[in-house]
């Protein structure tokens, strides 16, 4: 009798500290990330749903830990959502480009076997789109943000909220319910980009006011890269940072490091854009380095490494395409 009350005493306890440590967690998730909720039926809701989390990112890691997977997850400000709820925010209607002008890369011999062109200064931080489906923006204007530094040796941040709201509908953007590689190019290509000083984000799509006579960048054309991994790879090694579609899945939610890795799914729709800044190898790994636009406190930094050469991952090689710059030189 004494062994088994013993025994319920322990288990009690373990649960106790189990507990104290989750409410634990849960403070310091709440401090880190200023969450204030309505009421404490919202808090007691959002506190379940972190536990969830919580404990999904430990069955994960443990896994990781055995080696039975190639990235890790970690606890962020995604942490106390659904995956329903951030699939409907962050992963929205993307539509491919139409390959209006695609380019063959396939001739390209001198191919890095590595590339990373944020250390090498010519892509700007990692910035958050927030609750609006807006990717297809945030990939497209960094993708000329980098064209500009690389063709004008200027590295400087535009306006992301101008493709937001002038190119909505004209250029087969939605707004904050997704659209185009192609549109947001095609849009610079007419208009030009001011400056992110000139034009901030506001976090949501609102009239077109801005003074294009502030245009710092002028858009000559673009390319679709062919959908293969190796012209992605010869693109990126050799030209630039380029913009890709992704069928991304709630898995990237809650990335922190390591190569995360995934199918490219048959008639599904692309439903996020991100910007290939770079790939490598990695333990023996190839992978992809890419910046995300789901802010710099995300992932790794703001970036993540989805694995090349297997499958094409996500189908990031499908859909592509990167800016051609006027020079001011």
């Amino acid at each position: 009798m004494k062994l088994f009350v013993a025994f319920l005493l322990f288990v009690a306890s373990t649960a106790a500290k189990f507990a104290e440590s989750e409410v634990d967690l849960w403070s310091k998730f709440k401090n880190d990330h200023n969450r204030i909720y309505q009421s404490w039926q919202e808090e007691s809701l959002r506190f379940d749903i972190f536990k969830a989390n919580v404990r999904m990112i430990n069955e994960h890691n443990a896994k990781y830990e055995k080696g039975e997977s190639t990235y890790f997850m970690g606890i962020n400000k995604f942490t106390d959502k659904t995956a329903d709820e951030l699939t409907r925010i962050y992963l929205t209607n993307v539509q491919p480009p139409t390959r209006r002008d695609e380019v063959d890369l396939s001739h390209v011999t001198d191919v890095p076997d590595q590339k990373n062109w944020t250390s090498l200064g010519v892509v700007t931080v990692p910035k958050d789109q927030g609750s609006c489906g807006c990717c297809y923006a945030f990939a497209s204007v960094a993708a000329i943000e980098s064209a500009n530094a690389i063709t004008n040796y200027v590295l400087r941040n535009l306006s992301v909220q101008q493709v937001l709201d002038c190119s909505y509908k004209t250029y087969i953007n939605e707004g904050c319910s997704g659209g185009i590689i192609e549109g947001s190019i095609h849009y610079a290509m007419d208009h030009g980009l001011v400056s992110e000083e000139s034009y901030p984000y506001r976090f949501g799509q609102y009239y077109c006011l801005v003074k294009e006579d502030l245009a710092v960048v002028s858009v000559e054309n673009y390319k679709n890269v062919a959908p293969d991994e190796d012209q992605l790879k010869a693109a990126v090694g050799t030209i630039g940072p380029v913009a890709a579609c992704a069928v991304a899945d709630d898995s990237w939610f809650h990335y922190a490091g390591g190569i995360i890795d995934g199918v490219c799914p048959d008639n599904k729709a692309t439903n996020h854009v991100v910007l290939v800044a770079g790939y490598g190898t990695e333990n023996g790994t190839d992978y992809w380095y890419l910046k995300n636009s789901w802010g710099a406190d995300w992932g790794l930094n703001g970036y993540l490494k989805v694995r090349r050469n297997h499958n094409n991952a996500y189908c990031l090689a499908t859909y592509t395409a990167y800016p051609i710059l006027k020079s001011i030189h």
